[in-house]
């Protein structure tokens, strides 16, 4: 204990100082200052933490032992917080999962594939040595690489997700997109689709996506340009390398539960950034194929290899308090409506250049709302909702409200989608909810 009391104060002051270089390290440069007001907490504390450790120089002795003890059982308590809502993380995760099965063999769709997905994968490159996964373009951000991929490898089998009881496995199309490739020659295009996951049409199989099941209300082409774990600028970006001719509808698809943060991180990519800095600026992706296919391909790897050490990150996770942080972080942001996710004028810009370029081609532009929905927030809160309602009908974009339409009287256990989307935020829909919303654009555009 004496030789603990003797370093007690230079070691607390370099780990407070550590302290806040990580939270200075993780507020400006991997958040660029996003999201200060959540880490404003974080400041304040590591300040008061590096006034108290420059004090305890003048501590007695006695002072400095009781002070180690409260320490040592605060560090406790703090691992004993995170095993309780870790454990409480995991019994809901089994809850929901017992559930969702249950609801899955209601449906009669037959056995449940409780594999994972690098389990799918070693399985099915068997019979198949081209199929891949999806990799969400947002891995290759800050990369070394010389042209930032927007989509997967072209023409092949890609296994995307299982929320539903199965893996939805779809043949890219010649540009890595969810597409039949027929579609890419067809004279006119009733509907070009933008956004992440949802647009992508995450979890469920042809043709209950939204762009094919909108082929089959018009029977006219629409071409899907969107694609899981990506944000306003990289759909932006799309937007401008894959535009086909004779386009009449563009649906902007925004998901408010992360399209800001995505943006966040993409502005600070060198490439993407070109696309903000100069609007006429493009990488002429339709004719480098052969360059993407091989750098998503490096990145399935990469993805495999971390899957295999999925554990490790666990433990990595329960170290760094994780579960213990996301309360904290949901207590700061609804208690005291804080605003995380803020509306910046990159976001702002993206839209407007959009829509100007959208026109320019002689075509209408569309932004469609989705909301995020979990079991103790299904009356919806977000405090940007109001704001980009505003800012569209500032920019003159029509304005499509999927939870107006469809779920303002609803309750949680009627929304359309899986057990497991109800209670985990990020969940996306089943067949029936993404047929819904189809169905809200199809009559809301035509």
């Amino acid at each position: 204990m004496f030789f603990l009391k003797k370093i007690f104060s230079p070691l607390f002051l370099t780990l407070s100082l550590i302290l806040l270089s990580y939270i200075i390290y993780k507020s400006e440069i991997v958040w660029s200052g996003q999201r200060l007001s959540l880490y404003k907490f974080y400041y304040i504390f590591s300040f008061l933490l590096i006034i108290f450790s420059i004090l305890s120089f003048f501590f007695n002795s006695k002072i400095k032992e009781y002070i180690l003890i409260s320490l040592i059982s605060i560090f406790c308590g703090l691992y004993i917080c995170e095993g309780y809502f870790t454990y409480k993380n995991y019994q809901l995760l089994k809850f929901v999962s017992k559930e969702n099965d249950k609801k899955i063999q209601d449906l009669n769709i037959g056995n449940i594939d409780k594999r994972s997905k690098l389990k799918i994968f070693e399985d099915l490159k068997k019979s198949d040595k081209k199929i891949q996964i999806v990799v969400s373009p947002s891995n290759h951000l800050s990369s070394k690489e010389k042209i930032f991929p927007l989509a997967g490898v072209a023409n092949s089998k890609t296994i995307h997700c299982n929320e539903n009881g199965y893996y939805s496995i779809y043949e890219s199309d010649k540009y890595g997109f969810n597409n039949p490739n027929k579609e890419w020659s067809k004279n006119e295009i009733e509907y070009l689709l933008l956004g992440d996951s949802f647009a992508h049409g995450a979890c469920v199989n042809r043709p209950y996506d939204i762009a094919s099941v909108l082929r089959s209300l018009t029977d006219k082409s629409v071409i899907n340009l969107g694609f899981s774990g990506t944000g306003p600028l990289i759909q932006f970006a799309a937007l401008k390398e894959y535009f086909p001719l004779n386009v009449k509808n563009v649906l902007w698809l925004y998901y408010e539960g992360n399209d800001l943060i995505d943006l966040s991180k993409e502005k600070k990519d060198p490439i993407l950034e070109k696309y903000l800095i100069d609007t006429s600026f493009v990488q002429n992706l339709k004719n480098n194929q052969k360059k993407i296919n091989n750098i998503v391909k490096k990145s399935v790897k990469k993805q495999l290899l971390l899957k295999k050490k999925k554990s490790n990150t666990k433990l990595i996770k329960f170290l760094k308090l994780n579960a213990l942080r996301v309360k904290l972080n949901i207590f700061l942001s609804e208690n005291n409506q804080l605003d995380i996710y803020p509306i910046t004028d990159e976001f702002v810009d993206i839209i407007k250049y959009s829509k100007e370029f959208v026109e320019k081609e002689n075509s209408k532009f569309y932004f469609i709302y989705l909301h995020n929905y979990n079991i103790e927030n299904f009356i919806h809160k977000n405090s940007q909702y109001k704001k980009i309602k505003d800012l569209m009908n500032k920019l003159d974009v029509p304005f499509i409200d999927i939870h107006k339409n469809i779920y303002e009287n609803l309750n949680l256990n009627e929304i359309p989608g899986s057990f497991k989307n109800r209670y985990l935020i990020g969940g996306h829909h089943d067949n029936n909810g993404y047929g819904k919303i189809a169905n809200i654009i199809y009559q809301s555009t035509k």
